[in-house]
């Protein structure tokens, strides 16, 4: 317990007066009179480095100086201690000395008297274990008085003690975060290959499938973009650089690099042609290479799984061969079979129950289709351990099932209708591409899926197949092929494409070629109709899992262990991880355009002997990549707990995904492609130019001290830096934490549906991106619908943010969104049939004083919002920024103080002087009442003017194509080299090349509407450029050469003019095109150029993968 440092001969005081005075009970409290710590935060009082405080020295004679070794030197040697000596005019009984601790630890005095003849008394101090006093005594002392040595400690006594040591409060560190760029394009960004940013690099394989983007997102067409192929280079996980060419075609299955991918080094379009076949892409189109959202691996060489995304099938589990595979020694080639995950019943079953208990009930999802023993049933609630079901799933028979019976787990909800594919690995190279050995079996997910995989092994023929009575059971013998069955699969056995009997479960296996199930033996007649052998027809496939068709030898079971991946691609869901369009072919990893390189070396800490160690102990990076963080009381801030970073500088790369959704396991946001499809009076223009909208992402640094003492309040707390919170950190609210004035504080973060009449804090929703309500809203539910006439509020709006920051002022919010409506979101009438994000307005309020009536008021702001899409009334679109001037006449004030319009409810939680801004949200549902995928849906929002924070723009590279305009100017264009000319004395000339230059080119055509005409006809060319040029828009051009091929100039129109002639003649226009960069191509359209050059040509060193 706290105490006065009473008897102490060293006393601390925070001004000299009272140190003069000496009364201890104004002097800074010791931890206990038997210790003698003086620390952090004792009794209200704080004890901090960079503060001045009085130590008072008393002695116990007269003396006429003293002399202290403060102990922050090296060492307390003479020649490295900070020692502070004094000399008094005349002897004394004390003194007060001031003196400011910088560095971080423990510190114990050393402290001497100088007696009026002159002599030097021996060192005192501190009895405490870990005094260190070894550079002046190397033996180890006893408490109390000594004769050997220039040493003495403390009284061992606790009533004795009459030297204090220190543990001063340590300032926090602070962090301090650079990038070399503030906008980039959007690129490649593969990190769900090798888990969040510093973390370890994966051990799964990963498939990447490519997309066409004009293909449905429910089933793809067999047809339609047929053969888009992209040219993908890559590094597979064990190291290969790989090169190799998939394409958009669907045939039953969906198309995937064939190795396990870690990183995507190169995507390019092979096409670049326009037009006339179904193998190029049109202007506007893309290919997207995606990520399946669920998968799995397996290690086929034992019983280990691991997962890729949300994850159902999970084990691996011997065929029919009893050679022993699953244990590493491969005999003859048998059969592999992946089941699907299961559970066990905690409970016998009668044959009408449908509440049944499970041991654990995480493992089950509504609408999961179950199986126990031979009865389907359907999942509709999960509750703890217990599900709710459905009884007699697809005609199969209600049963009493025993206590600790498997529970299967045949299909998801979300499974359902998709595809299947797969591969298996074994020493770095694939041998099971969709469709060849070893096979795809079936799946277990649907009928139609199974379908669609059409050339799978999941049909095991019956044809030529003999049927007995094994113990009054089926048991079948194949007439050719093996079978991938074990004891306890669930199959399906099909005659003309209907099932026979419902589903069956294998009871035993005969070798690879026989097996039996549990249906009574009837004559050959499995149903008493039906003789599945007699059936050319007939095939059984499993209906819990999929097997693989083993064709792998002895020759092949060495290390590495072979690994087997399944997934079913989520065409709605599935993240993407870059894209090629004809605007922008080619995707380059190391494009130094396509990536921001930050920076946290400059951190620092606050004391001279404390490190930030480069290690993701240390470092912390939400990269706006999904982050967590929680309230650490004892350091005065949040700290991340899931974002180390291993290095003070790396590399950031985005890609604009128009498929995620807030469940993406990445926490990949939905980017918006400009799709104006009507010109309309809510400020579209009806041109389109589907490029993405600009996303922000925002990138906040966090660093952690090496301190140690974490026992000692003065030093083992607050080694994390600030982060940006809504946490309660008040000292009156945190009575024994240790909150000097920098780190108490109480910021705000209220919301209002109702215009105030109810206020709620949304703190605990804000602190990470997990959903947190119920999978629909992440933080601030629903808005309620408003009308909104001609752009203008009518009575205002309904929903508020209030943001409140007890210290400082802010002039910029970030919000992060997780929007679930669809694409088209820039047409706000109510015919499309597109998901919509309706109508949205903000408008911001501060609190400002009223000097004629005395009063604070909230006063109207000014903002820049970058949440926009680019029209009005489209506010929280994307994820941005809301930008203001942080105004002079800015109250810091609290709802009391405040006079609230009439309209607005006041916030009776907001009890702190404050700087507080008010935002208001109005929204209208144009397209449907469905708040689930209409209504904005704000992720997390946080103020982040500091230094700790960089705002990173993401824009698209994609080129609009102009290439359809009529141009009726001739073309010219000069390519340029960049050369340097070296004479000699004799006055010859070297000329040698050291780069190319880009150029320009003119084009020019006629608007063709004349006075007699509408207003617009004949003038959509000009229109469209005019907007181009004033938005600055990126745009390419193909020059076609008589000789079929191409040259495509990508650039933008720097300037356009216009001529007007006399007479009513049409007007004539040109662009000045400023040329980026080229590409060139043979008359099929294949890329020739070593891909994006400058006008003046290539560049020899270009560095390259191979």
């Amino acid at each position: 317990m706290v105490a006065d440092p009473a008897n102490y001969i060293i006393r601390v005081y925070t001004t000299q007066a009272l140190a003069d005075a000496g009364a201890d009970n104004q002097a800074l409290d010791v931890d206990a009179l038997t210790t003698g710590k003086i620390a952090g935060y004792q009794d209200d009082q704080y004890y901090k480095q960079f503060e001045t405080y009085y130590y008072r020295i008393d002695f116990n004679e007269p003396s006429i100086g003293v002399e202290i070794d403060w102990d922050d030197g090296e060492d307390n040697t003479p020649e490295k201690a900070n020692r502070q000596r004094v000399i008094f005019e005349r002897p004394k009984l004390y003194t007060v000395l001031e003196h400011i601790y910088t560095k971080a630890g423990r510190f114990y005095p050393l402290v001497r008297a100088i007696s009026p003849e002159g002599f030097v008394s021996k060192w005192y101090t501190s009895k405490d274990t870990n005094n260190d006093y070894s550079t002046l005594e190397s033996e180890t002392l006893s408490s109390g008085q000594n004769n050997t040595s220039v040493v003495s400690l403390d009284s061992a006594t606790g009533s004795n003690l009459r030297i204090p040591y220190f543990a001063p409060t340590i300032f926090p560190p602070k962090a301090i975060l650079k990038t070399d760029r503030k906008t980039i394009f959007s690129g490649i960004e593969d990190d769900s290959f090798y888990g969040a940013i510093g973390g370890a690099d994966t051990v799964l394989p990963n498939e990447v499938y490519a997309w066409h983007s004009a293909e449905s997102l429910t089933y793809p067409s067999s047809s339609l973009h047929d053969d888009v192929e992209v040219k993908v280079k890559y590094m597979s996980t064990d190291g290969y650089i790989l090169e190799e060419t998939i394409d958009t075609k669907f045939n039953g299955y969906t198309k995937a690099l064939s190795n396990p991918v870690k990183k995507i080094l190169r995507v390019e379009l092979v096409k670049m042609a326009t037009s006339g076949s179904t193998t190029a892409l049109a202007p506007g189109e893309r290919v997207y290479l995606r990520v399946p959202k669920y998968g799995a691996t397996t290690t086929l060489m034992g019983n280990a799984a691991g997962a890729h995304g949300t994850t159902v099938i999970t084990e691996t589990i011997a065929g029919a061969s009893d050679s022993g595979q699953l244990d590493g020694h491969i005999g003859n080639p048998g059969s592999y079979c992946i089941t699907l995950r299961r559970g066990q019943l905690a409970e016998a079953l009668d044959d009408s129950e449908t509440a049944i208990d499970v041991d654990d009930g995480s493992i089950f999802a509504n609408t999961d289709r179950i199986l126990i023993d031979a009865e389907i049933m359907t999942v509709t609630n999960v509750s703890t351990n217990t599900l709710t079901v459905t009884r007699e799933t697809d005609n199969t028979d209600a049963a009493v099932h025993a206590d600790d019976s498997s529970v299967f787990i045949l299909s998801r909800g979300s499974f359902s209708g998709n595809f299947l594919g797969a591969h298996i690995w074994y020493n770095n190279s694939v041998i099971a591409p969709f469709g060849t050995a070893p096979k795809i079996v079936t799946t277990g997910f649907s009928t139609a899926s199974r379908n669609r995989f059409a050339t799978a092994y999941g049909y095991q023929s019956m044809t030529g197949a003999t049927a007995s009575n094994d113990g009054g059971k089926f048991k079948f013998t194949l007439a050719s092929g093996t079978h991938p069955f074990r004891v306890g699969s669930v199959i399906t056995i099909s005659v003309n494409g209907s099932a026979v009997d419902g589903t069956a479960v294998v009871t035993a296996v005969a070798g690879s070629t026989a097996f039996t199930i549990n249906k009574a033996w009837s004559n050959n007649n499995i149903d008493g109709a039906d003789n599945v052998v007699s059936e050319a027809a007939a095939f059984a496939a499993l209906a819990d899992g999929f097997g693989l068709e083993n064709s792998v030898g002895v020759a092949t079971a060495a290390s590495p262990s072979r690994l087997a991946t399944w997934f079913v691609p989520d065409f709605d869901e599935d993240t993407s991880i870059t894209n090629v369009s004809q605007g922008w072919p080619i995707q380059e990893f190391q494009d130094s355009s396509f990536r921001t390189q930050y920076d946290s070396s400059e951190s620092r800490t606050r004391s001279p002997n404390l490190t930030i160690p480069e290690s993701n102990s240390n470092l912390f990076l939400d990269a706006s990549k999904g982050f967590a963080q929680t309230a650490i009381v004892a350091n005065g801030t949040d700290r991340l707990t899931g974002n180390g970073i291993n290095k003070y500088i790396g590399q950031l790369r985005y890609t604009q995904c128009p498929f995620s959704t807030y469940a993406n396991p990445w926490n990949k946001p939905r980017s918006y492609l400009d799709g104006n499809l009507a010109a309309t009076a809510d400020g579209q223009d009806g041109i389109a130019t589907n490029r993405f909208y600009d996303d922000y992402k925002l990138l906040r640094l966090q660093v952690k001290d090496n301190r140690t003492g974490a026992t000692d309040v003065g030093t083992g707390s607050g080694a994390f830096s600030q982060i940006e919170n809504f946490t309660d950190y008040s000292q009156a609210s945190n009575a024994s934490a240790n909150l000097f004035d920098e780190l108490d504080y109480v910021n705000l973060l209220q919301f209002s549906s109702n215009s105030g009449t109810s206020w709620a804090s949304k703190e605990g929703n804000n602190d990470d991106t997990s959903d947190d309500a119920g999978g629909t809203y992440p933080l601030f539910g629903n808005f309620p619908g408003f009308t909104l006439v001609a752009g203008a509020h009518t009575g205002g709006p309904k929903n508020f943010i209030l943001v409140a920051k007890e210290l400082d002022k802010f002039d910029r919010i970030y919000f992060s969104m997780a929007n679930r409506f669809g694409q088209g979101q820039d047409q706000h009438t109510s015919g499309d049939d597109r998901a919509q994000g309706g109508k949205v307005k903000l408008s911001i309020y501060y609190p400002a004083k009223d000097n004629e009536l005395g009063q604070i008021h909230w006063k109207p702001l000014e903002f820049v919002d970058k949440t926009t899409a680019g029209i009005e009334d489209s506010s929280l679109y994307v994820s941005g920024p809301v930008i203001f001037d942080a105004p002079g006449d800015w109250e810091k004030t609290k709802t009391s103080s405040i006079t609230w319009p009439d309209t607005i409810g006041s916030n009776s939680n907001w009890t702190i002087d404050s700087y507080g801004i008010l935002i208001g949200i109005a929204w209208e549902a144009t397209v449907s009442s469905t708040f689930e995928t209409n209504s904005p849906a704000i992720n997390y929002i946080y103020p982040y003017d500091n230094k700790h924070s960089q705002l990173i723009k993401v824009t698209d590279p994609m080129h609009v194509s102009i290439s359809d305009i009529t141009v009726t100017q001739p073309l010219s264009f000069v390519r340029n080299g960049t050369y340097v000319q070296i004479d000699d004395r004799f006055g010859r000339s070297e000329l040698r090349k050291i780069g190319a230059s880009g150029g320009r080119i003119k084009i020019g055509g006629v608007a063709f509407g004349d006075y007699s005409t509408s207003t617009t006809a004949g003038y959509t060319t000009l229109n469209k450029l005019q907007k181009y040029q004033k938005e600055g828009t990126p745009l390419f051009y193909d020059l076609v050469r008589p000789n079929g091929t191409y040259l495509r100039f990508f650039g933008k129109a720097v300037s356009l003019s216009e001529d007007v002639p006399t007479r009513r003649v049409s007007n004539k226009w040109a662009i000045d095109f400023a040329v980026t960069h080229v590409l060139e191509s043979d008359s099929s359209g294949n890329i020739t150029s070593d891909g994006f050059i400058s006008l003046g040509g290539g560049i020899d060193d270009k560095p390259k993968y191979s």
